[in-house]
């Protein structure tokens, strides 16, 4: 199913959504190289973590990866780092970047369809808004979450909490 980012945005969950067991590391690799290139040549991105897998939809997952490291390189000044961590029931997929940050009063704004948090930017250069805004359905099509917060690198951290496969 092909979806233009608008009626990603406002469609309900796609049928079908196709949930596998991904190898969340190599997807994060996956993500990184080829993203890099076109978006992040100019940064330094580290991957850390230690495995494991998400139950998800391979397609959907890496649009909303990309999508939020594509973000983050547009606000990083040389430091972008991805890192996996695991809870007992939920991966956790960090992406932190040495930026400006995300100010407390805008960090639910920044993913509502749309909002760009600085119009001062012309959509050529900023966006138009929609990219947050897909990951956010992308992860309640997952039954998962996207959050934004501080980062030790002094700019923003985008936390990605999806699920772990069910114990057989």
């Amino acid at each position: 199913t092909i979806l233009s980012p608008r009626s990603e945005i406002n469609a309900t969950r796609p049928s079908p959504v196709n949930l596998a067991e991904i190898p969340v590391t190599a997807l994060c690799q996956q993500v990184i190289q080829q993203v890099k290139v076109p978006y992040l040549a100019h940064l330094n991105i580290e991957l850390k973590g230690d495995g494991g897998y998400i139950l998800a939809d391979e397609h959907f997952i890496h649009r909303a990866l990309s999508n939020v490291l594509v973000n983050a390189g547009r606000y990083a000044k040389k430091q972008i780092t991805v890192s996996v961590k695991h809870t007992t029931e939920q991966i956790q997929i960090c992406i932190e970047d040495d930026g400006q940050g995300v100010p407390n009063d805008m960090r639910e704004k920044v993913f509502i369809p749309f909002f760009r948090p600085d119009e001062s930017r012309n959509r050529n250069q900023g966006g138009a808004g929609l990219g947050l805004a897909i990951v956010k359905r992308i992860m309640k099509w997952h039954q998962g979450f996207v959050y934004v917060t501080e980062s030790e690198l002094g700019g923003a951290k985008f936390i990605i909490e999806l699920n772990k496969p069910p114990k057989t």
